[in-house]
């Protein structure tokens, strides 16, 4: 029972940042178009959100921080692939190798050169809800969370109810199935995909966020280690729903986290082999349900307004 708690509580904390920056990436894809920058996103909010934890010691100025990333990449991103129509592909590409450098270059130079070391900032407060500790087998894993757990639980129905129950959601939908007929019937479509562009990178830099205080308290060079590229292939793999970006999310959650646990119960097999496991869980499961599934009409194609 022990065993299977760890291994409930470990899959939680990692597929917090997941489901962030997967919800955001389910947004903007239904809209139609790539949001292939959220991997240098979730990094670069990772990095300066630590950062600022690590001077101001605040954890909420931490969070801020990291949604302030992804406010301006997300800028950046809408004004180039949505409004100027450039590649998608090649924008968001470009986005992460920027990312990958300049965080590994403000590490050293603002971190190891001054510390001399990698100090830790303190994680977010645990917030404990005695109702929760009653429920039998998950009570004790839900039972002692930070509130941003607590908040992304929340998060789903919201957002479940934004695309599904409201014009904005019906708009970002049909957006991305016939751009030219939504033009036709007066739907803005430049701000509906730029909407759903600051959305998801505000999500990827919250998510980048988490990664840092809400498990590991320090940054390493390159510590997101593809998630931002899991994250896009499970919105592929749960074919573009939002219940399925939940339980897909989660899977890749419980691989990561079973990993680690075999990491130490069979040390006869190498650790880089163990470690390969989600990933290869990813690359088969996109496999697999990118056999059934359908993706937006218009998904990567750029709208251009005619002038």
């Amino acid at each position: 029972m022990d065993l299977a708690i760890g291994l409930l509580q470990g899959a939680l904390m990692y597929t917090i940042p997941l489901w962030l920056a997967a919800m955001g990436e389910l947004v903007q894809q239904r809209a139609g178009t790539w949001g292939l920058g959220i991997e240098g996103t979730m990094l670069m909010g990772a990095f300066v959100s630590y950062f600022i934890t690590l001077k101001t010691e605040a954890i909420l100025l931490g969070i801020l921080s990291g949604l302030l990333v992804g406010i301006i990449t997300g800028l950046f991103m809408a004004l180039f692939i949505v409004i100027l129509g450039r590649s998608q592909v090649v924008t968001g590409i470009g986005l992460n190798i920027l990312a990958a450098g300049l965080t590994s270059f403000l590490f050293v130079e603002l971190i190891t050169k001054v510390y001399n070391r990698v100090p830790y900032v303190e994680l977010m407060h645990v917030v404990k809800v005695p109702l929760l500790s009653r429920v039998p087998v998950l009570g004790p894993v839900f039972f002692e969370n930070c509130s941003v757990t607590y908040g992304v639980f929340l998060l789903f129905p919201v957002l479940g109810i934004i695309l599904y129950k409201t014009s904005f959601g019906l708009k970002n939908r049909a957006v991305g199935e016939s751009a030219e007929k939504c033009n036709a019937l007066g739907i803005n479509v430049i701000k509906t995909r730029t909407l759903s562009v600051l959305f998801a990178y505000t999500l990827a830099g919250l998510s980048g966020a988490t990664l840092v205080l809400g498990s590991t308290g320090s940054f390493t060079h390159g510590m997101t280690a593809g998630r931002g590229f899991l994250a896009i292939a499970i919105v592929i793999v749960s074919n573009w729903t939002l219940l399925g970006v939940a339980i897909i999310g989660f899977l890749f959650g419980i691989t990561q986290s079973g990993q680690q646990i075999l990491q130490i119960f069979t040390p006869q097999i190498p650790w880089q082999l163990l470690l390969a496991i989600p990933y290869i869980f990813g690359i088969s499961a996109l496999i697999v349900g990118a056999l059934r599934a359908r993706q937006p009409s218009e998904l990567g194609i750029p709208f251009l307004r005619q002038r």
